[in-house]
């Protein structure tokens, strides 16, 4: 499921094998990862709506757009600017996805970075191992995979600890090797969504 979230949705963070680390770093095992990570999903869990833009970074170039999460109405909605002019809608258990070429998918959110950011302690708790908890002198890195599916792919997060707690990036490492990374700018949270964010487009295809 990791990975056919990739094919469909773009959202990737890439990285080799070794995550990156930057000044005094220090990996994790055992029960101090579980605990990083329970600490991960209790930020997640606080944070109750946020809207950010986003930058991706693909071998095709670069590609912008803006996320939005609102986790009272179990939704989310992540719209790329042209080229790629893709709309992601999640409505609970399902991700809609409108391609700008016109393509569309549906599929589940279950295995995906997806429902994660929606019920994170639930995730780790049924569905996600912890593979690799790297502290940094700024962060924190956390690899996840659906559980007893590394080979599909992995999940990573890089959080800022600096003071409080922020996501500044994510993704997934597919297992076809192919990468990308998401850097998130502009990150609010706390504020009020409008409903109709989340709406299917009336269309066939996302209106731009």
């Amino acid at each position: 499921m990791l990975a056919r979230a990739a094919a469909c949705l773009c959202l990737l963070l890439g990285l080799a094998v070794t995550l990156p680390t930057i000044g005094f770093a220090r990996t994790l095992t055992g029960p101090a990862a579980s605990a990083a990570a329970d600490a991960a999903a209790r930020h997640f869990a606080s944070v109750q709506t946020l809207a950010a833009d986003f930058d991706i970074l693909t071998p095709s170039g670069v590609n912008k757009g803006k996320i939005f999460v609102d986790r009272a109405l179990q939704a989310i909605r992540v719209e790329f600017a042209p080229p790629l002019s893709h709309l992601v809608l999640v409505d609970g258990p399902k991700i809609l996805f409108f391609g700008g070429d016109g393509t569309q998918v549906q599929t589940a959110t279950s295995g995906t970075p997806f429902a994660f950011l929606m019920d994170p302690e639930k995730a780790l708790a049924e569905s996600v191992d912890v593979l690799q908890v790297v502290v940094k002198d700024s962060g924190l890195t956390l690899a996840l995979a659906e559980r007893g599916k590394k080979q599909d792919g992995q999940i990573v997060l890089n959080f800022t600890a600096s003071g409080a707690w922020r996501l500044m990036e994510w993704g997934m490492f597919g297992k076809d090797g192919s990468f990308s990374q998401t850097k998130l700018r502009n990150v609010r949270t706390g504020t009020a969504l409008d409903s109709a964010l989340f709406k299917a487009p009336a269309s066939d295809r996302p209106t731009e």
